[in-house]
């Protein structure tokens, strides 16, 4: 069984574009893989439409691991898609005020309750990946400025641990800054949510594991 979700906001543009099922988005051959490993992958996706240019990002997720569908069945209490424990962990974020990618899109291919694929369609954030920050900008960056953002990390994963929600791994490529940080207030968001725990007690436990 397919299961298709699409933000009511969004749904007529994807419709111009002959996006509506399951396969349309997952198989969408103008998508370009920008990462994978061996139960996921990232695809970039761009749209033109009256010379407007939108772009979205893809996760997709296949053949789960047995520990990923029993970890979304203890969190949720019934069998969940990769792709939709990502969906709610977004949402949650946004609801509390921490910044992440705004989901767009949630598919889901099912076999008797269980996933076989999903995938969740995210707008481009329009921010820097951290790591990318470090590289480009740190050595031109003052010392105030540069220990504005260590902070501002800080204070970022302290209100995210003040949710109690939990994220085993936790690099610096899953922080993104925003355009306006460096020169003042820093501002960022979070991605990567698939593996992200609410309501636990042991929050961050695991975070320097690799």
């Amino acid at each position: 069984m397919d299961q298709i979700i699409i933000s009511s906001s969004w749904e007529l543009y994807f419709q111009r574009f002959d996006l509506r099922s399951f396969d349309d988005f997952y198989s969408y051959s103008e998508s370009r893989t920008i990462g994978k490993n061996s139960r996921r992958d990232v695809r970039e996706i761009i749209l033109e439409d009256a010379g407007e240019r939108k772009v979205f990002f893809m996760k997709r997720f296949h053949e789960p691991h047995f520990k990923d569908v029993w970890s979304g069945l203890c969190r949720f209490g019934r069998f969940t898609s990769q792709a939709r424990v990502e969906w709610e962990n977004a949402e949650y974020l946004l609801k509390n005020r921490i910044d992440t990618y705004k989901p767009v899109c949630l598919g889901e291919r099912l076999r008797m309750g269980v996933e076989r694929e999903s995938f969740i369609i995210t707008e481009e954030l329009q921010a820097t990946c951290l790591l990318d920050f470090v590289k480009e900008r740190w050595s031109a960056l003052s010392r105030p400025a540069r220990e504005r953002i260590i902070v501002a990390v800080a204070n970022f994963v302290r209100r995210i641990q003040e949710l109690n929600v939990c994220f085993p791994y936790l690099y610096i490529q899953h922080f993104f800054i925003h355009a306006e940080s460096g020169d003042g207030d820093c501002r960022f968001s979070i991605i990567d949510l698939h593996r992200m725990t609410r309501n636990s007690r042991a929050v961050h436990e695991g975070i320097s594991r690799g």
